[in-house]
């Protein structure tokens, strides 16, 4: 018999790359197990996550985390999970002092997202490298393959400066800064991320932490696997994400690209079968 199964991955990098087969496959096994839960933990907005639904065929889940852990919804939404929403409102001091202080800040470009309690930019000089290699009209919020430039030792110094910077200026906000696939810096209250929002999450539907499984690519994950959660690593994830992730024992590291590398952690714990 099958043990229960709550599903919480990412989506860009993840859930979301890869094969329509392996995104199949990975949605099937999540049906198969009675009472099963699919959560989705994002950094992209409700908006954008749903647009990125449809784009790549996969169903609603049961509750989505967005906007890097500060955002709850009800399925895909619109309908907020407005009690945990309101613990996350209480420890936010409002994006209008996050922006004041980043203002001057001339690497760093604020993102058009519409987040109530975070405040995302793009890092502008890993964002120009990025930009160089990608093919027209791609998608800023994709993720890309561990050997793309944005991602090489060159990005990830510059973002590393950029981060120190900015949480210099923004320390006694009680805010936190994450920085992700070196091109993208979320300031978020001081405490919330993916992580700590999914455990509130799977409190709050009274579900044990030891049916969850968490899947993820990139730096913003981290705090996903930081939970001591059986993770699962996919195989393109982002170099800095695997230096990390690589002494936690609870963490499988996915050979597989996207939801193929997400298939193969579930078929590790057991969850499909061989």
């Amino acid at each position: 018999m099958r043990r229960r199964l709550v599903l919480a991955t990412d989506l860009d990098g993840t859930l979301a790359h890869g094969s329509e087969e392996a995104r199949r496959e990975v949605v099937a096994t999540v049906r198969a197990v009675p009472d099963a839960r699919l959560i989705y933990v994002t950094g992209r907005t409700p908006g954008s996550a749903c647009q990125l639904l449809e784009a790549t065929a996969l169903p609603e889940p049961d509750i989505l985390i967005a906007d890097v852990g500060t955002s709850v919804l009800h399925g895909a939404g619109p309908e907020r999970v407005t009690e945990i929403e309101a613990a996350l409102d209480a420890v936010w001091p409002g994006g209008d002092a996050v922006r004041d202080r980043l203002s001057s800040f001339a690497m760093l470009t604020q993102q058009e997202v519409d987040s109530p309690r975070r405040v995302a930019y793009w890092i502008e000089p890993v964002r120009a490298r990025r930009g160089a290699g990608a093919p027209a009209g791609a998608d800023p919020f994709a993720a890309r393959m561990p050997g793309d430039v944005s991602l090489d030792e060159r990005s990830h110094a510059i973002a590393l400066g950029v981060a120190r910077a900015a949480a210099e200026a923004v320390e006694d906000l009680g805010v936190d800064v994450l920085v992700s696939a070196n091109v993208f810096l979320d300031v978020l209250p001081r405490g919330v991320d993916k992580g700590s929002t999914l455990r509130r999450v799977l409190q709050w539907i009274g579900v044990a932490e030891s049916d969850c499984v968490v899947a993820g690519d990139s730096l913003n994950d981290l705090a996903l696997f930081e939970t001591g959660l059986r993770g699962i690593v996919v195989g393109n994830c982002e170099p800095a994400l695997l230096q990390r992730v690589a002494d936690m024992e609870r963490v499988y590291q996915a050979r597989g690209i996207g939801a193929a590398g997400l298939l193969e952690g579930l078929r590790h714990y057991g969850h499909v079968a061989d």
